[in-house]
This record gives C-alpha cells, structure tokens and sequence, in this order.
C-alpha cells in the first residue's frame, strides 16, 4: 500500500515523505508550543493533545490551547459514512468555536487554491479528567451530513506538565 518516513531536519521540525499508491510527496512539520498554561475554573489547565468520545468510536479532535487561542482538527463522519475533517478555531476564556470546511487540497488532483467556509460551531467545555463537546452546523456541499451531537469527552494523550 504504501509507506511514510519522518526525518528530523531541525530541533521541532520534521520531514514527512510518502509514498501511498504509487504517489509521492512530503510535507514539513513543525512543533506548536502552545507556551504558558491557562488558566481554567482558577486552576492551569493543560488541555492540547488528543480528545475522544468514549461513548462514540472513530471520531475525536486534536486541540492546541494557549493563553490567547484554541484551535482544534476534528475528524468526524459525513452524511455517507466518509471520514471527514473540520477546523474549529476559538479564543482564550471562550467556550465557543468557530467551524470552518476546508476545501481545495486534493493530493492526485490538479491545483485549486485552498478556501475554508463556516460550517457551524462547537462548544468545549474541558475540566482536568474530561469535558463536554457539543458541535451543530452541517457539512457543505458537495458532502452531506448535520452536525449536531453533544458528547463527553476523555483526553486520549497524557497532557503535558505546564511550564
């Protein structure tokens, strides 16, 4: 099927190389250092990593949370059972999410500039062993599905101590 390399270029960078399907390609990647910790229900809270809803397999987000934002990937299900991907993005001491569709990347298909339309928005509301995820909004065309499930969540990864 396929293989995936990673090769240490720089301290917090990586290179990805692929080669899946008889395509290939890489891609750069660099470490978010979300910084300081904030601070939650008056407690530092380190919340960035992977999430999941134990009740609900195969879907979850990863979340980047510093003092001045949050961003979050999620990846859920569409309408037909495809595994798809949305960007929520939020501010510090926000409970609310913005949802954002991205379209245009397609890695066997021609170049198309990449654009992001609201999708809905998510709600978080995250605590030391757990929280509360609830997204409503509905995928964009041509994909279908609603968005529209509340759920608990559990971290997946082991948080990080905060500096």
């Amino acid at each position: 099927m396929g293989r995936i390399t990673l090769t240490r270029v720089a301290d917090r960078e990586l290179l990805m190389s692929y080669e899946l399907e008889g395509l290939s390609g890489g891609e750069r990647l660099r470490w978010i250092d979300p910084g300081a910790c904030p601070n939650v229900g008056g407690a530092p809270l380190r919340a960035s990593g992977h999430w999941y809803p134990p009740a609900a397999s195969g879907i979850g987000f990863d979340l980047v949370v510093s003092v001045n934002d949050r961003v979050a990937a999620l990846y859920l299900y569409d309408g037909e059972g495809a595994p798809r991907w949305l960007w929520a993005q939020g501010s510090a001491g926000s409970e609310e999410y913005r949802l954002v569709q991205y379209r245009g990347f397609c890695r066997d298909c021609a170049w198309q500039r990449i654009h992001g339309r609201d999708a809905g928005t998510m709600r978080l509301i995250l605590g030391a062993g757990g929280g509360q995820w609830r997204f409503q909004g509905a995928f964009l065309a041509p994909l279908e599905g609603a968005l529209a499930r509340e759920l608990a969540v559990a971290p997946l990864t082991e948080p990080a101590p905060c500096p």
